[in-house]
């Protein structure tokens, strides 16, 4: 049987390297929670193992804190899905996004710039994978980052160690933290936010 390793799966007798994307998004939402946001909407990806760990966390965090949990299921993780949910973002009464990556925040942050809607003065945004897109977007997104280059290593490691014969057992599991690293794109809601959500809800 040939040896393998995988990375943010569950595969049975394969070990695996897995990031706590779950915790990251308990960060983002104590984050916003503390901010002052009450309606926060999570963004969800294509469906993937990493975008169910992410929405658990997002659900678990909410309901901690005594928020409704706001969903919108895209089934997509591009920036054209992310342009598509900014419309739909608003008309939910969102305060505050959390996207399942920085693809799809960007996309967000993209067409409410369109529609006249200042980030962060009427509404925050976090992504999540910490790319490279989160620092060349403007404002800088505020985003939860994955050790991805770690995770690699310790992937590799497990692989040779199978090969070898020894280290990697079938059950091996090795959990990675996450780091919600704030930037730019969140801020308290404030009273354009208020006013912004007031004329959603008279157009409605």
């Amino acid at each position: 049987m040939t040896p393998l390793a995988v990375i943010n799966r569950v595969v049975d007798g394969c070990p695996a390297v897995l990031i706590t994307t779950a915790d990251g998004m308990n960060q983002a939402v104590e984050h916003l929670h503390a901010l002052g946001h009450r309606q926060i909407v999570y963004l969800a990806g294509s469906r993937s193992y990493s975008n169910t760990t992410r929405l658990d966390g997002f659900r678990e965090a909410c309901t901690r804190l005594g928020i409704e949990p706001l969903e919108i299921d895209l089934d997509d993780s591009r920036f054209s899905a992310g342009v598509r949910a900014g419309d739909l973002v608003l008309a939910r009464g969102a305060t505050a996004v959390i996207a399942y990556n920085d693809e799809i925040a960007v996309g967000v942050m993209s067409r409410l710039a369109y529609r006249g809607i200042g980030v962060p003065a009427e509404m925050s945004v976090i992504g999540c994978d910490d790319t490279g897109l989160a620092e060349m977007a403007i404002p800088l997104l505020t985003s939860v980052r994955l050790p991805a280059a770690t995770a690699g290593t310790a992937a590799v490691r497990m692989l040779l160690d199978r090969v070898d014969g020894h280290g990697a057992t079938s059950a091996e599991r090795l959990y990675l933290p996450t780091e919600l690293v704030i930037r730019s794109t969140t801020a308290p809601v404030g009273k354009r936010t208020e006013e912004r959500n007031r004329r959603t809800k008279d157009q409605a």
